[in-house]
This record gives C-alpha cells, structure tokens and sequence, in this order.
C-alpha cells in the first residue's frame, strides 16, 4: 500500500519558507519556495488536501482584498464570511 506523502514547509533561509515532502528514505523534495510563512502555509494545506478559499485566490491573483470584499461577493455570489 502506497503511503500518502505529507507536504510541511521550513523555513530554509532568512525570509524564504521551501514546501515539500520527505520521500520514504527521508530525502527532502522540494516542491515550491515562498517569500512568506503564511504563504507557505496556505499552499502546504492545499497540496495536504485542504481547500482553497476564495480569499486565498483573490490574494494569490493580486486582488485587494477588503474587510467588505464587496468585489469578490460580486464576483462569486458567496458571502466570503459564510462560504463553507
């Protein structure tokens, strides 16, 4: 039986946070690299199953996002506030 891989993120320098998994000999494989922690994480929960809100998109395609979000409730007819 195959065992899921998990991803994780560390940070490998100063300001800079690397995604990826360890193969079952326990060899790093690096998967992306980050400029922030919380970037890396984000990614880390998507690439471990989790889904990616809609913020999280907005912010990763260069939209501001506002406290109202009135753009992105437009955009996608969800509340951001109740879109689980």
């Amino acid at each position: 039986m195959k065992e899921k891989q998990m991803y994780v993120y560390l940070n490998s320098e100063p300001g800079l946070y690397t995604v990826g998994h360890y193969d079952p000999k326990g060899n790093w494989i690096a998967e992306s690299d980050h400029n922030s922690s919380g970037d890396a994480a984000m990614r880390v929960h998507y690439l471990n199953g989790g889904r990616e809100s809609i913020r999280d998109v907005a912010k990763r395609v260069g939209m501001k996002v506002t406290e109202s979000s009135a753009e992105l409730d437009s955009l996608t007819g969800k509340r951001l506030n109740n879109e689980e």
